[in-house]
């Protein structure tokens, strides 16, 4: 190859790496994320309840209710699965201390968030780790909009 052919050919790829520098790379679609809440508190039995409170482009607003085997429990969420299928668990924790021996109730408000245009499995589990109580699950299909 001539000196110049060769100079031609160091500068077009040189100028081809410079372009293909300048494209940006495909980002990963952004995980869904959970903001929770726990809105109240009653010392009573009650039906566990979680329904739809509202979509918006992006997010769902889920509101629920759930029984513990007293009023002094802590409640955990973790967002679980990607794509169109989602799982939030609401874990009900004891805490350490003495308490009075009557069922409660607390009620939650759960916004996930970052979430793609589509239709959505979502699986609600209520949990009650190391308290004897058997968990419940409550399944929603929910559309996001655009």
């Amino acid at each position: 190859m001539s000196p110049i052919m060769k100079l031609v050919t160091s500068a077009l790829l040189a100028s081809g790496a410079m372009c293909s520098a300048g494209i940006p790379e495909s980002e990963p679609a952004p995980q869904p994320e959970v903001e929770f809440t726990v809105v109240g508190a009653v010392e009573t039995q009650g039906s566990d309840t979680v329904s739809v409170q509202a979509t918006a482009p992006g997010e769902v607003i889920l509101v629920g209710r759930i029984s513990t085997p007293t009023p002094c429990y802590q409640l955990e969420s973790e967002l679980r699965g990607s794509g169109d299928d989602l799982t939030l668990e609401i874990a009900a924790r004891a805490l350490p201390r003495i308490c009075p021996q009557v069922l409660a109730a607390y009620e939650y408000r759960a916004r996930l968030y970052r979430l793609g245009v589509g239709k959505y499995r979502m699986t609600v589990v209520h949990a009650y780790p190391e308290s004897g109580w058997e968990g419940r699950s409550y399944e929603i299909r929910v559309e996001i909009p655009g």
